[in-house]
Parts: structure tokens; C-alpha cells; sequence
């Protein structure tokens, strides 16, 4: 995958980078283990799902903990943590739909040095 960089932003199918600031929020305790592992699992098929930033993108629980890097029990804590931080909205999936997310960071958070905050 090639990518291209101009002013700060990065262009290609479906790939930007992560959000500057969120390791900030793991630093400052705001966020523990696994709310830090769900959000990146999440921008990582948001990067996969979509090709822009803030979309709307369907992954489901058994995707998620797939990769072994977080698992079921503690999957509901680390949406609910998430969304009280205002990093993701999310609409429950049923036993025949996936799990709905959208990531909440505004795009330009993607490239500027900065940490994200609740969307009001």
C-alpha cells in the first residue's frame, strides 16, 4: 500500500494514521488496558471498513476478540468507557447484525499533536 503525504495529511485507500493524543489519555489515566486495546482495534477496521475519518463502519464482537488481544468479558466495560469519553458512538448489534461504531475524533485530530476531547 503506498502512501502519500502532503501537508500533514496522509492519503491512500482507506488508511489514515492514529490520532495524536491518545496514548496522552493512557498516561494521564484516563483510559486503562483495554480501552486503550479496544480503540485501536477499532481505528484499525475503521481503516479496513471505511475511507474517511468519522464513518460509520459494522464489526462484530467475534471480530473483535479474534485477535486475541481483548476478550468477551471485557469488551462491554471498555465500549461503555470509550463512549463516556466521547471517543466512540456505538449501536448494538443483534444475534444476525454486527455491532454499528463510529469513531468520534474530528479528522483534523488525526494530524494535529493534540488529545482528544468529549464532542459536545
Amino acid at each position: 500500500m503506498s502512501i502519500r503525504i502532503y501537508e500533514n495529511k496522509v492519503f491512500s485507500l482507506g488508511y489514515y494514521q492514529k490520532p495524536h493524543g491518545v496514548v496522552d489519555l493512557a498516561e494521564h489515566g484516563l483510559m486503562d488496558k483495554a480501552d486503550y486495546i479496544l480503540f485501536d482495534l477499532l481505528l484499525h477496521f475503521e481503516n479496513r471498513y471505511t475511507k474517511e475519518p468519522n464513518s460509520w463502519f459494522f464489526c462484530s464482537d467475534v471480530d473483535l476478540c479474534k485477535t486475541r488481544l481483548i476478550s468477551q468479558k471485557t469488551l462491554k466495560p471498555a465500549k461503555e468507557e470509550l463512549e463516556a469519553l466521547g471517543l466512540i458512538e456505538y449501536e448494538k448489534g443483534h444475534s444476525h447484525k454486527a455491532t454499528k461504531y463510529r469513531i468520534m475524533i474530528p479528522a483534523k485530530r488525526y494530524y494535529k499533536n493534540s488529545v482528544p476531547r468529549k464532542i459536545t
